[in-house]
């Protein structure tokens, strides 16, 4: 779930969010758990809002590829990286 969808701040779907998407599941991928996991529902949206992800020390990962997850995860939409940059980057 995206910022923006949980502070309702936001009247459809958007490139943004599917770009925040993609930061959650490249970060899953490599580091085998959420950015921002919890217990229970409210924890994990209070952790989306309020608290940056963080890196696990135990998996090495490039600058370069935290560089692509921190673009992905900015928590105002309009400073996410865009598709376009993505892919031409």
């Amino acid at each position: 779930m995206t910022p923006e969808m949980i502070s309702q701040a936001y009247s459809t779907a958007s490139a943004s969010m599917d770009v925040w998407a993609m930061g959650v599941m490249v970060y899953a991928m490599i580091f085998c758990r959420t950015p921002f996991d919890g217990d229970e529902k409210e924890e994990i949206r209070n952790k989306i809002m309020n608290e940056r992800h963080r890196y696990p020390r135990s998996i090495p990962v490039t600058p370069e590829c935290k560089e692509f997850i921190d673009a992905c995860l900015k928590k105002d939409p309009d400073e996410r990286i865009s598709v376009r940059d993505m892919l031409f980057s």
